[in-house]
């Protein structure tokens, strides 16, 4: 059987070595592209088995080449790679069924691979993304008002409410206040509930 080819998508160079770094040892067969332009021809040249790319690029999204990707190669297996600020649209591409999975920088190494091999069996079995063809959406994000978006990015960072506070210019009290109305918006209980209803059932989190 020859070797799973996968696309990895970045304008950072940087980011794409240490992605081929990662992924050397798994015996993929792995190309690059520096943009969604160029991994649009990767993929037309073919055959490429999954695409994994970074959410913002000049020119176009990685949201866009995954959901141009949807409806050009639905066989190909689609990860996005997302930081903490773009995990909003992430989560839309995986209740859009753009994306089988999603995975945060900076990522963990064995849970990139995991996503990627998740991915790749998904794709192989035709089996499709979360959130294709389901009556809601994978995961729930309440609409939430500005200062309460910064509060969750900021504790997906790992910061600690103190260093939260300070960052965002609030008394360690009003952060707090905000921290109990975000579990309670999440009906959760604590930050690794909040962690996990946000991201662990379909991506990847540190």
């Amino acid at each position: 059987m020859s070797a799973e080819t996968i696309l990895l998508v970045d304008d950072e160079p940087e980011i794409l070595e240490a992605l081929r770094r990662t992924l050397r040892a798994e015996g993929y067969r792995l190309l690059t592209a520096s943009g969604p332009a160029e991994a649009r021809a990767h993929v037309a040249a073919g055959p490429v088995d999954l695409v994994l790319s970074d959410v913002h690029m000049p020119g176009s999204s990685g949201v866009d080449l995954m959901t141009e990707l949807k409806r050009t190669h639905p066989r190909v297996a689609r990860v996005l790679l997302t930081g903490v600020a773009a995990f909003e649209s992430a989560v839309t591409a995986i209740n859009d069924g753009a994306v089988h999975r999603f995975v945060t920088k900076p990522w963990d190494d064995p849970g990139l691979r995991e996503a990627l091999r998740d991915a790749l069996e998904r794709a192989r079995e035709g089996s499709p993304p979360p959130g294709h063809a389901q009556e809601g959406p994978v995961v729930q994000i309440p609409r939430l008002a500005p200062r309460l978006q910064e509060t969750l990015r900021a504790l997906m960072t790992g910061a600690s409410e103190k260093q939260i506070a300070d960052t965002l210019g609030l008394s360690t009290h009003t952060l707090h206040q905000y921290v109990k109305t975000l579990y309670r918006r999440f009906a959760v209980s604590s930050r690794p509930e909040l962690m996990a209803k946000l991201l662990g059932q379909t991506g990847v989190l540190e």
